[in-house]
Parts: C-alpha cells; structure tokens; sequence
C-alpha cells in the first residue's frame, strides 16, 4: 500500500519532542476505545483534547506546513 517513506532525523525540538512524550491520557479499559483530537479552527480558535492550547499553536505553526509538504511529495 505504502511504497514511500521519508525519514527526517530530529524533525520535532527537542522541547516538543519532549512534551509530546510526556503527556498523560487517562487509562482506557479493556473493550473501550479513547480517541483524542485536538483542533484548530479556521477562525483560530483552539479546541484541546490531551494537549495546552500554547502547545498545539506552536506544533501547527513549527510543523503544519511541513508536514503537508512531505505528504504532497509521497503520493
């Protein structure tokens, strides 16, 4: 299905990189499902699920428009 892969070393700070491993979700018990979504809509308002607002502010700012480049490339 996937025949591309692009690997960036260090993509993320190591700041982010950080914060992003140290979240803490709530425990999910057997035969249930958790599903976190956090979003930003077009009108700039932020709707956190698991993430600070700050948080995911910075991500989209440091890493949204790379992020599409790299998917335009691979399909």
């Amino acid at each position: 299905m996937f025949d591309k892969i692009k690997i960036i070393e260090n993509f993320l700070t190591e700041q982010d990189f950080q914060e992003i491993t140290s979240i803490k979700l709530n425990e999910v018990k057997d035969k249930e499902k958790k599903v976190y979504h956090n979003k930003i809509f077009k009108n700039g308002a932020i709707e956190p699920s698991c993430l600070k607002k700050e948080t995911i502010q910075r991500l989209h700012d440091n890493y949204h428009s790379t992020a599409f480049q790299i998917l335009k490339e691979l399909i």
